[in-house]
């Protein structure tokens, strides 16, 4: 019984990750694509934590959401070329149905694993522990990921340097 619900999340949570991908393809404005792309990474956090890589899923959460997708938001923000001509109030029940399934798949896990877990010392770990995992058997995975952080920076700094203005622009006004 156990098993058939840990599936059932799993599935439930990958199919979210593939029906929020694709709605970024047909979404037609850029801050619903950054939702729909922010439901896409959770689901997959879930689905990693499910795999048995819960510090993988923190990651996921810590560094696509929480970073990644913050830049990619703030440069939407300050765009002047997106059009607003007329606030309308999008259709967000889809997006509110897919977050409150995988808010009420996170509190499951959460609960099932603080029950399973009372039987189980917690051990500390330590930084040099965490230091020779990561930069030891991970270093690859350490790398890829602090150059794809790298390539993001860079991305965003060339997407906005149109939008800044130069210094004789500003003299001139």
């Amino acid at each position: 019984m156990e098993s058939s619900i840990w599936n059932v999340i799993f599935y439930l949570s990958s199919g979210i990750a593939i029906g929020a991908s694709i709605s970024i393809i047909f979404v037609k404005q850029a801050m619903h694509a950054a939702v729909y792309l922010i439901i896409s990474l959770l689901a997959l956090a879930i689905d990693f934590y499910l795999l048995g890589s819960p510090l993988l899923a923190v990651l996921q959460v810590i560094l696509y959401i929480g970073a990644i997708m913050i830049l990619y938001v703030f440069f939407i923000m300050i765009n002047p070329q997106s059009p607003t001509p007329h606030i309308q109030r999008p259709d967000l029940t889809l997006p509110i149905i897919l977050i409150a399934i995988l808010i009420l798949e996170s509190c499951y896990l959460i609960l099932i694993s603080q029950m399973a877990s009372q039987n189980v010392p917690i051990t500390p770990l330590d930084p040099k522990a965490l230091g020779l995992a990561l930069f030891g058997q991970y270093k690859i995975a350490v790398e890829v990921v602090s150059s794809l952080l790298l390539v993001a920076l860079v991305a965003v700094m060339y997407l906005a340097k149109p939008f800044i203005p130069s210094k004789t622009n500003m003299r001139e006004k």
